[in-house]
Formats: structure tokens, C-alpha cells, sequence
């Protein structure tokens, strides 16, 4: 209906891009959601086309209105005029109004259809698969369909009520008995109305006028010796529509006759009226206030003056606007602003969220550049006068230029936090709305004694947290860019691209696949705005990200460089008048003592640096800086201590200086007041560093008084080894890498369950009732020795233990769950596939350890205060117990436990078949005289499995060789094994398909698991045997598994060819090549083991094989002994440097396997190599 969008006042257009009206009340409108780009939305608009003219052909009022998710005007004309319907559109100029249409009408996805009521609601719950179903339906669905529109909009109320010449107490009769149902629901009274009552017959109900606007109105006829209406429930949606109808009608009948009868009424123009002011009510919030105002303004400098005004707030310029009702992501713009007209049309109340400056006792404006331009000009000034110290050698001939460089390169560098298009790609990436809304959920009950709440301490809590766990990682190697498995191993470092150079990368680390031999390129991003995008790195780039971050939200921050490695963070607290600690690595704020207490560092200099100063901040992060060890490690970093004072006092007045002078060009007002504020923050801050005062965690402020306990903890990022390399463990050094998951309430106490030394974990407890989870217990033996410890809250309910034994030798692989405001439900399982899990049934699932990551449990950490808050495990590589702490290759552990785990579990990769669920065959079906064991086999799968489904033609198969022989019995273990190992090989950049090269097919059945592992990828298969039966049988397996049914022919993704073994290798290879295969990707080898090594060095020396080449042999248990050369080779770990490619080595994996039969299958990968350590 066009209520909506006459308030709204949409700018439509017809095809011929003109100027189009709003639709009335008597016509169904739609609203669709569509782009020429989507290809569901080219699917499905020729339906909604053909819907469209259904409906017009019988007479059907409808319009649809076309909202495009184009690229450009261009596309969306284009699509509109050529696919469309001779419908309307939104006017493509518009965007801001399309796009808070689609946040309004809660569009997630294209295509979307919306049928709208009078009121601007979406009526029916799905247009697009009501459309849909209607076109299956023939015409008795179109019908249906139209008539539910019609009635669920409320157009056939507006129709009835426009046509009806029922009087008007007769149509406020029917208001009223629409108003009794929708009132009182469930009173079956209000439902019915017989037409003996006298008000019912008096006002022309029983009448063909008013039948008519009664059922049209959504009540049913009730026919019989007592006549009347009912109104069943399922009508209700029509009923509310109808009132609306109704009560609009009314209104204007009221209105025209009072009009015809007020003789003073003065006589104006249409054009005269002028038009009413737009009202939206609206609930303002900032820090802990709450204010509801009308906003009559769509200028957004407008609404900021109002808000500075309504809240007291000085700094107008520093106010930043939120509403995820106008704009989904980032601060709103002017453009945004047009959705505020579209929200009173709608009668929609909006929520705006407000920052501001979050240092408001400092008389400087928060804001003092209004463009990038502007920032530049200021960070040329800075560049400058920071040249002119280094060229000046500050700090004197002693001071090292390496450090002298990194303290002036530092002040650069934090003026890219001051650059206006940097915050705001910060902000649009930030959910500013949510942390709000947690930050002063926090605050609820952290009250100071004279009524101030910690706003901003609660949403710097906030902040670190979802920095921490929702939007950075940490980056200790990354996996692989071409398989994606994560065992890659580092290579060096090499120079930046041109491309990555414009994300101030300084360098770029190498690490190469131990699986796939490919090489995954790390650059290391200085700009923090690159950062926004990529989200990982080290403490550097955790930092650098951090600080952008946190100044878009309007807080003052340092940038804090350790000098022994590590960078972290300070954060201005107003209210605390004091810089803040701030480590978003560890997600810990206010502990400056947790480098040294907990991480047993040695520190030296630790300087701080921010847009207008420089200082030497060690003190606040040691209690050692007097000691003689202390200064001979300042003296041993600096070079010279003296010297790097003045560097740093040198730098500080660099930045103050140009900061005051660009203050003087943009508040030359508050320059004086500001300077007192810097001086006076500069002498408390001199007076209290290093003291209790300076110290939360020692005065115990509550926002951060969980910080205490980083006090006592090793460092929690980056691996067990890297940790233990840079010695900052700490106590934990044992306990491995910590995972954990779950919130931290004010209330959460946190307590470690570790093993001592010589310890092993014996048993696990977890405490749960049927709603959730109190506890851990964990039982630690050594030698005829035990120990309990627990970590345990005082439950709401009557928790019971849930015990889990762990035998010698077994370990915990899993533990995972579901948590919401505490951890609702809790599993935990073992290595021998043992497990127990208690708890109720809410919160969302978790995982903080899984069987595929390849580690094992140590320990636990868990938080809990009435319930179990959060739960955190230590855990160490499978590796580490497996070997006795020894390393092993990457590639065997990895792809070892993949095997084990679908081994012991039944778990397949690339499609459904488990152990045991195989076909058994029926032995009538096959004639003792019927040939032997492989014809059989072949011509039972193509009489009983289904044509063109290798899936089904491998049950079918492998069910005959279960039960009688023949084939090469691959079996579940076998056969899912090497499927796995073709589903895990990746195409080579460059090529579409992948190339397999099987020697020895035998008859087919191992074909058609490499065809089961490819998916739905392009492949290449060349089945190459020595005998001409076997390769006939092969052939006619493998073409049946593969065909179409539709065509006959070979489905378009598979390129098959089966070819007799000649005697060379080397002619073989060159046919392969001639014919356009010019690298194996895979090699399986069945044919003769004698000649497996001999057949692959020659692969190598003609370069169809080579690093990247999987390598798969059968029988390596069974005739190891006829193949104890090769096994040699790809066992020794060795090099082989002989070959104009260039030196090469394996990495190889014996797989047991003991289904149907004891047999071994040995995994090799190519790859390349550097040592000249030949085999």
C-alpha cells in the first residue's frame, strides 16, 4: 500500500527513467531487492516477471518497486530496462534511502521480495518463495496468493470501504468488531456477531454493503437458521491490516464533512498547504545518559549542536554519531541522513549512540585537523623538525644511531593516528554499538562514591577484549596460501613488493609448505590502517592496530616500545588523571609490573610516545631501575644513558612544539589553558610513576582489578617455543600454550589446574547440573602418589561429578562446549575416543581444543564465580608426548593424525562411506562358470550400481571384494585413505585441472577412489597396466562410474585415458608429455615393486615429477621386502642433489592399515631442498 511511501516520499521511476507517482491505497506494492551481478536475483526475476503479469492480466492492483544493490547507475538501468517487468524503481541517486530500506525491512541477502502494508511493514514472511510457489500452483495458486496479498495488506479492506455505500455508523461498527478480536484474542465470544442483534441488522451488517465489507475486512460468513459472521484466528493478520483500512476511511469521511459544514473555513490552494515538519523520536545515548528528543533536523552539524547542547559537551567537534538503523557499519555521514525521514514515515524510534572526546578535563580540541590534508601539513612540520634532531645526531656521538633512529622514527609514526581517513576506517570496522552497550553493562554497579560510573575505564575493558578475541590474531606462522594446512616452515626474509611497500611493510617473510613445497609470503605491515584489513602479526603490529583503534574512539594513547622486544600500549584515563597500561596481545590493562614479575623479563628502556609528546616511562614497569645489573642493561641497549635522555627529552619538545603550533591555527583560544594541562599532567605524572598511585591493580579501582593476576603469569601469546626462547614464560613455562574461551565478570575468579614435575594427569571431573557447569576437578598422580585440585564455585543448583579416567598413555584431545553469560555445557574427550560431557543445553558451541589441531590437553584454567565463567586449557603439540618432547616432521605428525583420527573414528573427507557400511552383494546373483574374481567384480558393479556415482560404484565394489575377493580390496581404511590424500593435493597455480598418474589400475576399483577424492574438481586421470585384461576390466569400470546418464559421455570435469605400461619409463613419460600432460601432481605406484625406485628417478630426472608431486605406493607392508630401495630413498630423510632441477627430498609417511587385510601404504611428498647432503 502507498501510506509508507507516500511519507516516506520515495523518489521512484519508471522504465524510461521519468519521474513516477506513488501507487494507491488500493494497490498491492512490493519492494525488491535485486542486482544484475546476483546470479539468483537473474534467476529469479523472469519469475517475478511472469508473476507480475499473471496478476495484471486478472485484473490484480500491484506494483513492485525495483531497489537496487548495482554496482553503477549504468548496471542497474541496464538490468531494470532489459529483465525487469514493466515495473517501478527506486531512483539509483539515492542510495542512502535503498540501503536503510534494506536495513529497515531486515534484507540479509539477494534476491529479497517485501509486500508492504499501509503502515510500511513486511506482511508476508517470504514474497520471493510465495512467488514461487504460486507459479508451481497454476492458476488456483496465483489465486490464493493474490487473494492473501490483498487481504494481508490491507487492500481489500481500503477497496471494500472505498466502494461500500454503508453508512458511517456502519463502518465504525465493523471497526469496532475488528478492534474486540484483535483486543481480546483468545475470547471466543468477540469471534462471532449474529445478525438478530439489533445494533448488527440497525446498521446494515445483514445488508449485500455490508457482507461485502465484512468479509472483506476478514470475516467469514455464517449461514443457516441464525445467521451472522466469525472471525477465526488465522484471520488475525487480515483483521489488523483491515483496521488500519478502516480507521483511515473513517477519519476522512470525519474530516470532509466537518470541512463541508464549517462555513469559516478559508479557501486554500493545494499548493499553499505547506508541507509538515518531519518529527523523529529518538533515545540519545552517551556514556551513562540517556536522552529522548525529538530531532526535527536531517543536517547532521545540526544534530551534533543539538547533542553538544542536550549533554553539556564543550567540544562539539570531537562528537561522533552512531545508529546502526541509518548506517550498519562506521560513523554516519550526511548521506546517512536521509533515513531519518524515511524512520517518521515508518514511525520508527531510532537509537543514536554519541563518543566523544574521552579526555574532556583537557582544554585542547580533541580534533585539530578537518582533512587528510591538514594532518599531512602537520606531519610534514613533524617530519621536519624530527629530520633536523637526527641530522643533529641528538643525545651526542655515544648514543647508538640505531636507537637514535627508532625513537625519531617512532614520533613519526604516531601522527598516522591523527589522520581523519584513518579513524575512519577504524570506526567503520569497529561495532561501536555493542561495545557501547557492554561498556555501560559493565558500569552497572561500579558507581564512585559521588555518583560518577567508570565509563570509559568499562569501555577500555571492552574495547581490549574484542580486540583480543573477536578482531586480531596472533600471527606465529602462517598456513599455507595454496593447501591452506598450517605446517609451513620459515625460509628468511625478503624485500616488499611495490604493492605491499604501500602498507609500510619494512619486510617480508618467506615460509615454504612442508606438505605442498609452496611458498607463503608474510609481509609485516607498519600502517595501521593495512592492519585494519589483514588483522594478525606480532606485538608489533597488535600495538600499532590497537593505538588507531583506540584514538578513533576518542581516547588519548601512547605507543609504547620495550626495548627488549616487545610493544604495547597507554591509554589517558580522565577521570584517574593517569596513563593506563595497555597490552592487547594478553588483553590486559593496568599490570605495568607483568613483565617483570610475571614474564621474568630483563628489561632496559621502556619510552612512550604520542601525537604531542615523548617520555622515558621505565619506571612505571620496573622496580629494579636503580639496581647495578638494571642500568649496565640501559647502558649495554643505549649505548649511552645521559645520551638517550636528551634524545628522548629532544624528540618530546619536537612533537609539543608542533603541537602548539597547529593548536594556535585551530583553537588559538584554548592554547594557554592547554598548555597548563600538559605541564600539570607532565609533574603528577613525574611524581607518581613507579608508585602505588600510579598503580590500579595495587588500589584496587574495580574496572580493572582483575589485572592482578597477569602479575604472576608468563606471557600467554605465541608458541610454547618462541616463548621459551625469549625466556618470557614465567612460572608457566611447562604448562604449554593457553586457550580459552568465555566472559570474565566482575565477579570471576581464576584459578590454574597444573601438573607439578613427574606428574601425569589421572582423572577429570566436571561438576554440572542439567543447566550448567560449577567446576573442574582434576586428579594428578605420580608414581603411587596423587593429588586433587579444583577449581570450583558455589553453585546455584545441585551439581553432580562427571568422572573421566585417564589411562597410561591415553591424553585429552577435545574439549569443547556451549557458553553463553557462563559456560552452559562442557565435553571433554580423549586420544582413546573416551569421553564425558554434563551441562544444560544453552549458550552457543565452542571449541578450545580439537582432536585435528594436533595438540593435547596439559592443564586447565577456569574462571568461575556462581557458575563456571570461562574455561581455558593449556596445551602442547600430540608430538611433544608422542616422541618424548622430540620434534617431528611436520608433514608425518600432520597427516599421521588425520589418518589415525578417521581410522578410529570412521571419519571421511570427501564424501559418506564409513567402516562397515559396504555393500554385501547377493551370492545368487553371480554364476560359479562366470569368469574369475575381477570380471565378476566388474560385472556385478555395472549390473547393480547406479551409472555415472563412483560413490556408488565404490560400495558396490568394495562389498564384492569383502565378501569374495578379487579387486585390490582396497577397503574402508585403505581406499578412504588415498582418497583423502588426492581430496588434500592441490592444483598448481596456473593449471585448472589436476594431473594423476596411476601405474598399475588393476581393474579399476583403485580409479575410482582417486575420482572420489578429486570432488568436483577438473582431473586428468592416465591408468597405466601391464596386463591387457586387467586394463580392458579397468577401462569398463571406470567409464561406467564416470559416464552421464543424460549424455553417455564422460562428465565434462573428468579426462580419463587408460593406456598398456611400455618398458621404458622414459617413453612413457615422453607420450605423457607429447600428449599435454606435462607434471604428474600424483603418482600411485601398483605395477612391479622392484621398479618403483628406479621408475620415480626417472619421473624426477625428466621433470614430470618434482616437488609438489604426492607420491603413493601400495603393498609397503606386505612386499616391503620387494621394494626395500625405494622404502630406502623416501625413509632417509636425506637429499638428493644429482638433477639439473636442482636438489630435491622427501617427506614420507607409512600408513598401517588393517582392513580387510594387514597392509601399509607409504606417503610421500616431493620437495625442494637446499643441503648438499647427498643420499
Amino acid at each position: 500500500m502507498s501510506g509508507f511511501l507516500s511519507r516516506a516520499n520515495l523518489p521512484l521511476v519508471n522504465k524510461a527513467g521519468q519521474p513516477a507517482p506513488v501507487p494507491d491505497d488500493q494497490t498491492v506494492v512490493c519492494l525488491y531487492f535485486s542486482a544484475h551481478w546476483c546470479p539468483p536475483c537473474r534467476q529469479f526475476t523472469p519469475m517475478l516477471k511472469q508473476f507480475y503479469q499473471l496478476a495484471k492480466s486478472v485484473g490484480m492492483k500491484i506494483e513492485i518497486i525495483f531497489v537496487s544493490s548495482d554496482r553503477s547507475e549504468s548496471d542497474m538501468l541496464n538490468y531494470f530496462r532489459t529483465e525487469h517487468g514493466d515495473w517501478l524503481a527506486l531512483a539509483y541517486s539515492d542510495r542512502a534511502q535503498a540501503q536503510w530500506l534494506g536495513q529497515n525491512f531486515g534484507v540479509r541477502g539477494i534476491p529479497s521480495l517485501k509486500v508492504l502494508n499501509y503502515d510500511g511493514e513486511s506482511c508476508v514472511p517470504d514474497g520471493r518463495m510465495e512467488v514461487m510457489r504460486a507459479l508451481q500452483g497454476g492458476p488456483t495458486g496465483m489465486v490464493n496468493c493474490l487473494q492473501s496479498w490483498k487481504a494481508l495488506t490491507g487492500v481489500s479492506a481500503a477497496a471494500a470501504v472505498a466502494a461500500t455505500k454503508l453508512s458511517l455508523q456502519g463502518e465504525e461498527l465493523v471497526l469496532k468488531l475488528v478492534n474486540n478480536v484483535l483486543a481480546r484474542p483468545s475470547e471466543a465470544k468477540f469471534r462471532t456477531v449474529k445478525l438478530h442483534n439489533k445494533a448488527i441488522s440497525q446498521a446494515g451488517l445483514g445488508t449485500p454493503e455490508g457482507e461485502a465489507l465484512m468479509t472483506a475486512c476478514g470475516w467469514q460468513k455464517l449461514a443457516g437458521s441464525d445467521p451472522g459472521y466469525t472471525a477465526p484466528a488465522v484471520n488475525d493478520g487480515w483483521l489488523r491490516a483491515s483496521r488500519g483500512a478502516l480507521e483511515r476511511a473513517i477519519s476522512q469521511e470525519k474530516a470532509a464533512d466537518a470541512e463541508k459544514h464549517d462555513a469559516t473555513a478559508p479557501v486554500v490552494s493545494v499548493a499553499a498547504v505547506p508541507k509538515p515538519s518531519v518529527n523523529v523520536r529518538a533515545k540519545i545515548l552517551y556514556e551513562a545518559h540517556v536522552e529522548e528528543i525529538e530531532i526535527e533536523t536531517a543536517d547532521l552539524p545540526t544534530l551534533r549542536a543539538l547533542i553538544a547542547s542536550v549533554f553539556e559537551i564543550e567540544d562539539e567537534g570531537s562528537i561522533k554519531v552512531f545508529s546502526e538503523q541509518l548506517r550498519k557499519e562506521g560513523e554516519l555521514r550526511q548521506e546517512d541522513m536521509g533515513g531519518l525521514s524515511l524512520a517518521a514515515a515508518a514511525g520508527k524510534e531510532m537509537e543514536i549512540v554519541v563518543l566523544s572526546s574521552l579526555s574532556p578535563s583537557n582544554p585542547s580540541h580533541a580534533k585539530l585537523v578537518d582533512s587528510d590534508s591538514e594532518a599531512d601539513a602537520w606531519a610534514k612540520e613533524v617530519r621536519a623538525g624530527l629530520a633536523a634532531q637526527l641530522q643533529a645526531k641528538v643525545g651526542g656521538a655515544g648514543l647508538k644511531d640505531s636507537v637514535r633512529q627508532q625513537v625519531i622514527n617512532n614520533g613519526m609514526h604516531v601522527q598516522l593516528y591523527e589522520v581523519p581517513s584513518h579513524q575512519e576506517e577504524a570506526l567503520a570496522v569497529i561495532p561501536v554499538v555493542e561495545l557501547y552497550k557492554r561498556a555501560v553493562s559493565r558500569c552497572q554497579g561500579l558507581v564512585e562514591e559521588d555518583g560518577s560510573p567508570y565509563y570509559a575505564e568499562c569501555l577500555l575493558k571492552e574495547l581490549v577484549q574484542w580486540f583480543k578475541t573477536s578482531f586480531f590474531k596472533w600471527m606465529h606462522k602462517p598456513e599455507c596460501a595454496a593447501c591452506g594446512c598450517k605446517n609451513t616452515a620459515s625460509q628468511g626474509a625478503t624485500t616488499p613488493t611495490p604493492e605491499e611497500q604501500k602498507g609500510m611493510a619494512g619486510q617480508v617473510e618467506v615460509y615454504r609448505c612442508t606438505v605442498c613445497g609452496s611458498l607463503t609470503r608474510y609481509p609485516r605491515y607498519n600502517h595501521p590502517v593495512a592492519l585494519l584489513h589483514t588483522r594478525s602479526g606480532r606485538c608489533g603490529e597488535w600495538a600499532n592496530c590497537f593505538c588507531l583503534v583506540a584514538r578513533s574512539l576518542g581516547f588519548e594513547v601512547r605507543h609504547v616500545i620495550d626495548a627488549t622486544d616487545h610493544v604495547w600500549s597507554e591509554v589517558w584515563i580522565d577521570r584517574q588523571q593517569r596513563w593506563v597500561h595497555v597490552d592487547p596481545c594478553e588483553a590486559v590493562v593496568d599490570a605495568p609490573l607483568m613483565y617483570e614479575n610475571g614474564w621474568k623479563k630483563s628489561l632496559s628502556w621502556v619510552w612512550a610516545t604520542s601525537k604531542d609528546g615523548c617520555r622515558d616511562v621505565t619506571s612505571r614497569y620496573t622496580r629494579q631501575l636503580d639496581t647495578a645489573p638494571f642500568q649496565t642493561r640501559r647502558k649495554e641497549y643505549a649505548g649511552d644513558v645521559e645520551g638517550m635522555g636528551q634524545a628522548l627529552l629532544a624528540v618530546s619538545d619536537t612533537l609539543e612544539k608542533c603541537y602548539f603550533d597547529r593548536l594556535q591555527k585551530t583553537a588559538p583560544a584554548t592554547v594557554t589553558a592547554t598548555r597548563k594541562f600538559n605541564h600539570d599532567r607532565y609533574a603528577r605524572e613525574t611524581s607518581t610513576i613507579g608508585s602505588d598511585e600510579d598503580e590500579s591493580s595495587v588500589t584496587g579501582v574495580n574496572p580493572f582489578r582483575d589485572s592482578q593476576k597477569a602479575l604472576s603469569s608468563g606471557r600467554q601469546t605465541g608458541s610454547v617455543e618462541w616463548r621459551l626462547q625469549r625466556g618470557e614464560l614465567g612460572k608457566d613455562a611447562a604448562a604449554g600454550d593457553l586457550v580459552a574461551h568465555g566472559p570474565t565478570h566482575a565477579d570471576t575468579e581464576l584459578v590454574d589446574l597444573l601438573p607439578k614435575k613427574g606428574e601425569e594427569m589421572s582423572e577429570v571431573q566436571i561438576l554440572a547440573d542439567d543447566t550448567a557447569v560449577y567446576g573442574l576437578e582434576v586428579m594428578w598422580c605420580s608414581g603411587d602418589s596423587c593429588r586433587q585440585s579444583s577449581a570450583i564455585s558455589s553453585p546455584h543448583g545441585e551439581p553432580k561429578a562427571h568422572a573421566l579416567t585417564i589411562e597410561k598413555g591415553e591424553y585429552i584431545t577435545e574439549v569443547t562446549g556451549r557458553c553463553g553469560s557462563w559456560i552452559d555445557y562442557l565435553s571433554i574427550r580423549t586420544s582413546n575416543g573416551r569421553e564425558i560431557s554434563a551441562g544444560g543445553s544453552g549458550g552457543a558451541e565452542f571449541s578450545v581444543l580439537k582432536r585435528d589441531d594436533g595438540r593435547r590437553a596439559t592443564g586447565f584454567r577456569v574462571g568461575f564465580g556462581g557458575h563456571m565463567h570461562n574455561i581455558g586449557v593449556y596445551t602442547v603439540t600430540v608430538s611433544d608426548k608422542a616422541n618424548g618432547g622430540q620434534p617431528q616432521n611436520a608433514a608425518k605428525a600432520v597427516m599421521k593424525e588425520l589418518f589415525t583420527q578417521y581410522i578410529k573414528e570412521g571419519k571421511t573427507v570427501v564424501g559418506d562411506l564409513k567402516p562397515g557400511n559396504v555393500y554385501h552383494p547377493n551370492p545368487d546373483d553371480h554364476r560359479a562358470d562366470s569368469g574369475g574374481l575381477d570380471d565378476r567384480l566388474v560385472d556385478h558393479v555395472v549390473k547393480t550400481a547406479e551409472g555415472g556415482s563412483v560413490r556408488d560404484c565404490i560400495i558396490k565394489a568394495e562389498g564384492f571384494s569383502a565378501k569374495y575377493g578379487g579387486g585390490l580390496t582396497l577397503g574402508d581404511e585403505k581406499g578412504e585413505i588415498l582418497s583423502f590424500t588426492v581430496a588434500t593435493t592441490k592444483i598448481p597455480t596456473g593449471r585448472d585441472q589436476l594431473q594423476i598418474l596411476e601405474l598399475g589400475s588393476h581393474s579399476g576399483d583403485g580409479t575410482l577412489r582417486f575420482l572420489k577424492g578429486v570432488g568436483k574438481r577438473k582431473v586428468k586421470i592416465v591408468s597405466v597396466e601391464e596386463n591387457p585384461h586387467w586394463l580392458q576390466l579397468g577401462k569398463q569400470l571406470v567409464s561406467y562410474a564416470i559416464r552421464d546418464p543424460s549424455t553417455g559421455k564422460a562428465k565434462h570435469t573428468i579426462r580419463y585415458k587408460a593406456m598398456l605400461m611400455p618398458e621404458d619409463m622414459a617413453d612413457l613419460v615422453e607420450s605423457l608429455q607429447g600428449s599435454g600432460m606435462d607434471r604428474a601432481d600424483m603418482v600411485f605406484m601398483d605395477h612391479q615393486p622392484g621398479r618403483f625406485k628406479q621408475d620415480l628417478m626417472k619421473m624426477v630426472e625428466l621433470g614430470f615429477a618434482g616437488p609438489g608431486t604426492a607420491v603413493i605406493v601400495d603393498n609397503a607392508g606386505t612386499k616391503a621386502a620387494m621394494m626395500k630401495d625405494y622404502l630406502d630413498l623416501v625413509q632417509a630423510g636425506g637429499v638428493i642433489t644429482s638433477l639439473p632441477s636442482g636438489p630435491i627430498k622427501f617427506n614420507t609417511v607409512i600408513q598401517k592399515v588393517s582392513s580387510p587385510y594387514p597392509d601399509a601404504l607409504a606417503i610421500s611428498w616431493i620437495e625442494n631442498a637446499s643441503s648438499t647432503e647427498e643420499l
